[in-house]
């Protein structure tokens, strides 16, 4: 099981060579497609390993899966 998160929370991920922050604005425990900077991104999320949407500082969002995040 991966851990669990709450919106509100503070989490990071890893990406390219760096690392990205943002905090959960959303839980889903189903699959879920969402659009993000014209690309489609698809998680499989469910009751054991939610997916996230989370919003990034600069106003953006991210969708993934909890095994991909970390308390930031």
């Amino acid at each position: 099981m991966t851990q669990q998160f709450v919106r509100g929370d503070k989490v990071k991920w890893d990406w390219g060579d760096g690392e990205r922050k943002g905090v959960i604005a959303e839980i889903h425990t189903h699959p879920i497609s969402k659009i993000i900077d014209g690309e489609t991104v698809r998680r499989e999320g469910d009751a054991g390993s939610p997916a996230y949407i989370i919003e990034k500082p600069d106003g953006g969002y991210a969708l993934c899966c909890g095994y991909e995040l970390s308390p930031a």
